[in-house]
């Protein structure tokens, strides 16, 4: 079986995006709580390893071992996730939240938010009834500390295909399994294609993040930033589930992070989070498809074995 669950409270440092040298990103449309236009100047150079101790909790069927979280130290390119998952459709239901406020209204109605993460539509999960079975033992956890249905599992928004089990067949297992409910965050830019899921129980559409990219010749290309960082700092739905309304302050309103496996914005993801205190439970998932990192994917280069 290809899963590991490990409990880990490391406090790792955020891994700097890259690209070339003299290339420039403006970000533009950012959320309302944040400042309306930043330009990064992306430079060469290579940060030094990092290693914390991991505190685990015992793998499915194995003994608990305690293993360094690792950051990578390659020079990758700025990290961003570039492609939609359109929406599919599905039964009306998903109440669309209005302004910010009125979102962290409905956070805050709730005992604790707990960020869910995972491999995407390209990865998939080769055996996606051993990543629930793990999945479902961290559900007792907050379960037993929350209460059942007391506590909100938030993603961005990936849509639900049957036949392509990714982080949205995570998130509607445990909002039909375990009766959690759900809130994705995703860009307003889906809205054209439908929206989110119609399953899901709760939606907060952020502004979508537009990336200009200016070359060394003045070429200027544009693509929506569907999430990740750059230069360490969140953009897009990152921006929303990461940002000082859910990480800062002394009580946080993200209690923690579920990262059944997952690729490199996942795991930058995750560190993040680790970074600001927030723990994060992590269950090693197989891969279906080959994926950055290995079958276990970048993310398992960050924080596994």
């Amino acid at each position: 079986m290809s899963i590991n669950a490990n409990f880990s409270y490391a406090n790792l440092a955020m891994p700097p995006s890259r690209g070339k040298a003299g290339e420039n990103i403006t970000a533009r449309s950012p959320l309302k709580d944040a400042e309306p236009t930043e330009v990064f100047s992306r430079g060469t150079g290579s940060p030094p390893e990092i290693q914390s101790p991991v505190q685990s909790l015992p793998a499915v069927g194995e003994k608990s071992v305690a293993q360094p979280a690792k950051v990578p130290t390659n020079n990758a390119p700025v990290v961003l996730s570039m492609e939609p998952e359109a929406a599919q459709p599905g039964p009306s239901g998903v109440k669309e939240l209005g302004g910010w406020s009125d979102t962290l209204k409905t956070v805050d109605s709730y005992k604790a938010s707990i960020l869910v993460l995972g491999f995407g539509s390209k990865g998939q999960y080769k055996d996606p009834e051993a990543a629930e079975m793990a999945l479902d033992k961290v559900a007792d956890q907050l379960d037993a500390e929350y209460g059942k249905g007391k506590w909100l599992a938030v993603f961005g928004g990936d849509s639900y295909k049957a036949d392509a089990p990714d982080v949205a067949s995570m998130v509607k297992h445990l909002q039909e399994q375990r009766s959690v409910p759900v809130l994705a965050l995703q860009s307003d830019k889906v809205k054209e294609w439908g929206g989110v899921d119609k399953h899901l129980d709760y939606v907060h559409y952020v502004p979508t993040t537009i990336i200009d990219s200016t070359g060394p010749d003045g070429t200027v290309t544009s693509k929506v930033a569907w999430g990740g960082f750059i230069d360490g700092k969140p953009v897009g739905p990152t921006a929303a589930y990461l940002g000082d309304d859910f990480v800062g302050g002394k009580n946080p309103r993200l209690k923690g992070v579920v990262a059944v496996g997952g690729g490199e914005i996942a795991g930058q993801e995750a560190v993040y989070a680790k970074q600001h205190g927030v723990p994060v439970h992590y269950i090693r998932a197989e891969a279906k498809f080959d994926v950055p990192g290995g079958k276990f994917g970048a993310i398992d280069g960050m924080l596994g074995t």
